[in-house]
């Protein structure tokens, strides 16, 4: 981490961001060298999809290094809404007539908004609504007017081409996972788009889908697979 945070310092100009405002969110070696991650914090609060990513050898030399630091954050970090006023805002707009079985969170963030060629900042509760098994909703609610920002399903849904989850010559799973994201702007309907990234784990294995969302598994001996 010292590594890490001298070199964001030294290159502050480059990154545009400011070591004092990170707290180091995420560390594991692999393969010899340091994963680093930082978030940027804001009078206290996590800001939301912000990041300084850094690859660091064991030698303490970055040979890698992303930034998402937003520099110009205006925002009144003192919530106008209690938390159980907002969680009663968390629902509006979902398309079911029952309540949320179950309604947790409430925890404060700063969260980006990019609108065309702008970006605006929001102070926003975080609620995960459990509709059902097939969709749990991550809201975020805006704490000042009680807006919904943004919402996104974590249940994902695989999907392979062929629409078979196993290919049996070569004992590989194939698929594409999808998350479902929720526009409160009633012009642009719900979206599906692809979970970047993110860690499949199968067998005790983890593996990572790609920029399309797309992963392979290699299943061994099994000729099927959950």
């Amino acid at each position: 981490e010292s590594a890490g945070r001298a070199f964001i310092r030294s290159n502050q100009d480059l990154l545009h961001a400011d070591e004092t405002k990170l707290r180091l969110g995420y560390s594991r070696i692999i393969g010899g060298k340091s994963y680093l991650k930082f978030i940027q914090v804001y009078e206290g609060l996590d800001v939301l999809f912000s990041s300084v990513d850094l690859r660091v050898t064991s030698d303490a030399k970055v040979i890698m290094f992303g930034s998402d630091y937003h520099s110009d954050i205006r925002v009144n970090a003192t919530p106008d809404l209690s938390p159980e006023a907002a969680k009663s805002f968390a629902s509006v707009g979902l398309q079911h007539g029952s309540e949320p079985q179950k309604i947790e969170g409430g925890k404060l963030y700063v969260m980006p908004v990019k609108n065309l060629d702008q970006t605006t900042y929001h102070l926003v509760y975080n609620y995960m609504l459990t509709m059902n098994e097939d969709e749990i909703w991550d809201t975020y609610v805006d704490a000042h007017d009680g807006t919904v920002l943004w919402r996104r399903n974590l249940v994902l849904h695989a999907h392979d081409n062929e629409n078979a989850a196993v290919r049996g010559t070569t004992n590989t799973a194939t698929g594409r996972i999808m998350v479902k994201v929720f526009n409160p702007d009633p012009r642009n309907p719900e979206e599906e788009l692809p979970a970047r990234f993110i860690a499949v784990q199968y067998d005790g294995k983890e593996y990572v889908t790609d920029a399309d969302g797309r992963f392979s598994i290699d299943i061994g001996s099994n000729t099927t697979a959950r």
